[in-house]
């Protein structure tokens, strides 16, 4: 919802700033822009992990990896693992 309310800011302060001369829908879309594209490059990327050819009835398990945590604590937590060398 929010990324179609920046799109849309994007393309209509463009449009206006462009077209119209405004300078004030010209930064607006300018910004939105620019955090369309910092939301782009900052997004994770997929990984594969594991990839064969399967044979007929071949079978599959899928199985999720737990994320790692985040955060202050997580991040405390990391730090005192390290100093202590583990």
């Amino acid at each position: 919802m929010i990324a179609g309310a920046v799109t849309r800011l994007a393309r209509t302060g463009l449009r206006r700033g462009v077209r119209q001369g405004s300078r004030p829908w010209l930064v607006i879309g300018m910004t939105a822009t620019a955090l369309r594209l910092v939301r782009h490059f900052a997004a994770r990327q997929e990984e594969t992990v594991f990839r064969a050819e399967l044979k007929p009835g071949a079978g599959v398990e899928i199985r999720a990896l737990e994320p790692e945590p985040r955060g202050r604590r997580a991040r405390r937590a990391r730090r005192a693992a390290a100093a202590r060398g583990h």
